[in-house]
């Protein structure tokens, strides 16, 4: 491979061009656009969902905590996503959680738990924790109300009962979790460890994609948690490595697919969500290596890199041809799946942050085809 094609599957290079993106997709109140056809350039807020607002402003905080030195605008367009979220949240009071929102009907009734977790997440970045000090404290005091005396986690903070527990049960635990990594607050892990065999059961009773990247990301953190005894930290890892070995099986299967090389997929084709899945991987081999099983890491870490290999296809960049639309809308995010012309925000919000915590983890085998991309950012990205 060569210098020029190396450079194209940096990790902080695909990720700077999302970021990119996205901060040319953001509108006068600071939200993103939903959807962009990548052949056409047209944008559609149709159907908006705060969730995926909610994780996109996670990835704009998290890159603009990494790469700020690169680009400070990043901060900015950072601070205007959060700033539309917490709008959402102020117009609750005297309850404090984003509340749903349509461009076509306004303000909704529903109190989604995920969306308030991905701005938890969000905030909990340097250097917005500390300037949301306080929105941050009432936000977590609402994800701990949100739990069950069994661990459970409510979908929704104005329905007293238990709804779909397969994408936001994770987000919300990711994000007490990280929120107990930079505050050491016993009680946050506690409330974590409650959640945990209750989380366990479920998944094996229903096993859903939607649960792999949140809780993979969450138990494999809390698996070194110093608060919590040691035993019942060996309990999270094998977990997360009953989670994570289900990935690797997808992983080959996606492998029969044309052009789908290093896809992992739950359904007929491999697609964006790959990304979610490479990041759970490049989680699970980031324990195993702090716990020196480097061999048992390198089955996760050679996986991951084939799944950003495969992400990489998916970035629309000035070299893909005259078939995409050449807009700052487009250039940079990432399609659905390799025969699609759809981009939508969270696609981008996954790509980047599947691609930061390869930077962050550092665990990628020494002859990846994407070595060299797994350090601290510096100019030799580009």
């Amino acid at each position: 491979m060569s210098d020029s094609e190396e450079q194209k599957l940096s990790p902080a290079r695909m990720a700077m061009l999302a970021l990119r993106r996205l901060s040319h997709c953001q509108l006068v109140n600071g939200a993103i656009c939903y959807t962009v056809h990548a052949g056409t350039g047209r944008i559609d807020n149709r159907s908006y969902n705060m969730v995926r607002m909610a994780g996109v402003a996670y990835s704009l905080c998290w890159g603009a905590s990494y790469f700020s030195a690169v680009d400070p605008q990043f901060e900015q367009f950072a601070e205007k996503a959060v700033g539309f979220l917490l709008l959402s949240c102020k117009l609750q009071e005297p309850d404090f959680f984003v509340g749903d929102f349509s461009f076509e009907h306004g303000p909704g009734q529903s109190a989604k738990l995920g969306a308030t977790a991905l701005l938890v997440l969000a905030l909990t970045l340097a250097p917005f924790r500390s300037r949301y000090e306080q929105e941050l404290k009432r936000l977590v005091k609402s994800l701990l109300s949100a739990q069950t005396p069994q661990g459970a986690l409510r979908g929704d903070f104005r329905k007293p009962g238990l709804s779909n527990q397969r994408y936001f049960s994770g987000e919300a635990l990711l994000a007490l979790a990280r929120y107990g990594e930079v505050t050491s607050d016993p009680d946050i892990f506690l409330s974590v460890d409650h959640a945990f065999n209750f989380y366990r059961d479920y998944f094996r009773f229903d096993p859903h994609p939607g649960f792999f990247l949140w809780h993979i990301d969450c138990w494999t953190r809390m698996a070194h948690c110093p608060a919590i005894a040691a035993a019942r930290r060996h309990e999270y890892s094998t977990f997360a490595l009953e989670l994570g070995s289900i990935l690797l099986e997808q992983q080959q299967r996606s492998l029969r697919h044309v052009g789908g090389d290093g896809g992992i997929s739950f359904s007929a084709q491999p697609g964006i969500s790959t990304s979610l899945y490479m990041e759970a991987l490049v989680r699970i081999a980031g324990m195993l290596a702090r716990r020196s099983e480097h061999e048992h890491a390198l089955s996760f870490s050679s996986a991951a890199g084939a799944g950003f290999e495969f992400i990489a296809k998916l970035q629309v960049r000035d070299s893909c041809g005259a078939r995409f639309h050449t807009s700052p809308h487009v250039l940079g995010g990432f399609r659905s799946h390799p025969n699609s012309m759809k981009i939508r925000m969270d696609n981008d919000q996954h790509a980047i942050t599947s691609c930061l915590a390869l930077l962050e983890e550092n665990v990628l085998a020494p002859n990846s085809a994407v070595k060299g991309g797994v350090k601290p950012v510096h100019v030799q990205f580009w």
